[in-house]
């Protein structure tokens, strides 16, 4: 390799500053959220270090020990590499001008340049694929600042056209992209930015084309038909989105085919908004979100009800709607008397696409319903401890070791069935893409069911039955075709606000609030777990984790059987008096294709039949709420 001698690179300098004077200033690509964080936080960053979530404040003197100061956890020292410390430094420079956060950028960077002058240089994170396309784009814009200012001295445009052109060498090789998961749409993304801000340089047009593709193709197989993320997170759905809305409102793409998917998957993230503003914490997403953009700006009106309390946009005019090929089912109230927040929202999850972001969940549920979260997913605590290859726990997909991460990924953190004390497999099996079967409404009465097979002969069939307001059925059909007993287990997950007590063979469960209480019974025979919150020994379990390498107690409870196999029936219902099951009425035949169930509140009798034939689903109820059913 021919080093350029101190002349040429001091002429490649020149030339580049005269080429960048030339060029209309192009504003700050603000593509990640914490570069729209504001000017309270760019000022701490500058006076005081950076803070990331709940951990210590890192100081950005330089010298930094970049691979030190956040090696305690994998994510924070991601982000630092990331320059997501620079993310509102940047942003309040493109507002102000004020040359205290350009020269405080510039530290930081010239830093981290000297410090990774190769490809080659040993860091887990310095050229960590994502961490590259995200630093690519801010590195662009402060190279361009620095390039247009004559009060900063040409070595340091030098120091950063270097570091430039190693990420655009990293960018655009096809073995280090990430065309699989989300961390490939960072990617692309830095690379059309970076080729966008500087047309002039050599092979910036190939790259652009480069970077366009590839996001054409990611963001096509990353999103269904359907407009639903397929990285089973309603959290990551909106992270993703909010990106592709980004480069959007950049002007960085103007694809149609991009335009569509993006259009597509706003209106479908209105369904997964609850009606309290948050989003349920499916898979490893956050409860809080940003797209980015004001809602007045969103494109799709269902979405812009869905974030303001119904103050904007439009309702949909169904409370059902299956992503039959995403493999979700949700039912959700949209304007309800009491006000949007005491609505009511189920979520089924009936979907494995691939290992990414993945959990232990197969078709597991969450549920808000009179204003309240009920039943609720353990949230993603923190990419911690990566497991040793080999390992009980790396050949049941579990990535990291961290027994607080093992807990919230695993079955029995979930609204599902747990096999034998186990979580479902999810490393060397064949995802099943989407498991979902069968939904409908019938007379008020919103239903819908999955099936899936694990462990080769284990059948698991679900129906969720829902009358809001009122009641939740949950049936669950568990067999082994291969005729073998396990232990089988319904669990659920009640969130953290929530108070629960033992009664009978149930729970009680006060609501903030309300008049009624909410009970758990069981309509057929299992033993009662008993409620549980907080537990670390034998193993931990009855928690919950809302924010960032955080954990909160909450209540779980559930039934317990062994056998070849079984049919669970959990009713939770809205009383003033507790449920009692008519136990001797009841009946459901072992693989729960038809059944009866009935129930008692004081003087009122409910019951439900259900046919779960091949051709068609049916579901009938009698009880005092029946006549009100289709309000």
């Amino acid at each position: 390799m021919t080093v350029p001698t101190k002349a040429r690179r001091a002429s490649r300098v020149a030339w580049f500053r005269k080429a960048r004077s030339a060029q209309p200033w192009r504003p700050y690509d603000a593509l990640m959220p914490e570069d729209a964080l504001g000017f309270e936080l760019a000022d701490s960053v500058v006076a005081s270090g950076w803070k990331h979530a709940n951990l210590p404040v890192v100081e950005l003197d330089p010298p930094i020990a970049w691979d030190e100061v956040c090696a305690a956890n994998r994510s924070w020292a991601f982000h630092l590499h990331s320059w997501d410390p620079l993310g509102p430094v940047l942003t309040a420079y493109e507002e102000t001008r004020s040359a205290r956060y350009a020269d405080f950028a510039l530290a930081v960077a010239r830093d981290w340049a000297l410090s990774f002058p190769s490809l080659e240089t040993d860091s887990e994170f310095a050229w960590y694929d994502m961490a590259v396309g995200v630093r690519a784009y801010r590195l662009a814009y402060l190279l361009d600042v620095v390039a247009r200012n004559r009060r900063y001295r040409s070595g340091d445009v030098e120091l950063l056209l270097e570091s430039l052109a190693l990420h655009r060498t990293a960018l655009a090789h096809e073995e280090w992209f990430q065309g699989h998961n989300n961390h490939g749409i960072y990617q692309a993304s830095g690379q059309l930015a970076l080729a966008e801000r500087f047309p002039e340089l050599s092979g910036a047009a190939e790259e652009r084309e480069q970077a366009l593709e590839r996001l054409r193709g990611l963001f096509s197989r990353q999103f269904s038909s359907e407009g639903v993320h397929l990285e089973h997170s309603p959290g990551y759905h909106a992270s993703v989105l909010s990106t592709l809305g980004r480069l959007l409102r950049a002007g960085l793409v103007s694809d149609p085919e991009l335009v569509g998917i993006h259009d597509r998957a706003e209106d479908a993230l209105a369904w997964f908004v609850y009606p309290n503003g948050t989003l349920p914490t499916i898979g490893d997403g956050d409860r809080h979100f940003d797209l980015g953009v004001p809602p007045e700006r969103l494109r799709s009106g269902r979405l812009r009800h869905a974030v303001t309390g119904g103050k904007l946009g439009e309702p949909a005019r169904e409370r059902l709607k299956a992503f039959s090929e995403s493999g979700y089912a949700v039912c959700r109230s949209w304007d309800p008397p009491g006000g949007p927040a005491s609505g009511f929202h189920l979520i089924h999850t009936a979907a494995f696409h691939s290992r990414t972001h993945k959990h232990a969940d197969d078709l597991g549920f969450v549920w808000y319903d009179r204003g309240v979260e009920i039943l609720v997913d353990p949230g993603r605590y923190g990419y911690l401890g990566r497991t040793e290859g080999g390992s009980d726990l790396y050949e049941q997909g579990f990535w990291y070791a961290d027994p607080h991460r093992v807990y919230v990924e695993s079955t029995r953190a979930h609204n599902t069935v747990e096999v034998d004390g186990r979580s479902r497999p999810r490393k060397d099996v064949e995802p099943f893409g989407s498991a979902l079967r069968r939904f409908g409404e019938t007379a008020g009465i919103l239903w819908c069911e999955s099936e899936t097979t694990l462990l080769d002969s284990v059948r698991h069939a679900r129906l969720l039955a829902l009358l809001p307001g009122e009641w939740l059925l949950v049936f669950d059909a568990v067999a082994d075709a291969a005729g073998a007993d396990h232990d089988w287990v319904q669990r659920f997950h009640l969130a953290p606000e929530l108070d629960a007590r033992h009664l009978g063979d149930g729970l009680s469960v006060a609501l903030p609030e309300l008049a009624r209480s909410l009970y758990m019974a069981p309509l057929l025979e299992g033993e009662h777990l008993g409620p549980v919150r907080g537990q670390h020994e034998p193993e931990l379990l009855g928690w919950t984790s809302r924010e960032y390498r955080t954990l909160t107690p909450s209540w779980t409870d559930g039934y317990a059987v062994r056998g070849i196999s079984h049919v669970f029936a959990t009713l939770f219902a809205f009383c003033e008096l507790p449920p009692v099951a008519r136990r001797d009425f009841a009946q459901a035949d072992p693989a729960g294709t038809r059944a009866r169930l009935s129930w008692s509140t004081g003087p009122d009798t409910h019951t439900i039949e259900l046919d779960r034939g091949a051709k068609r689903l049916r579901i009938a109820y009698a009880g005092p709420q029946a006549p009100e059913a289709t309000r």
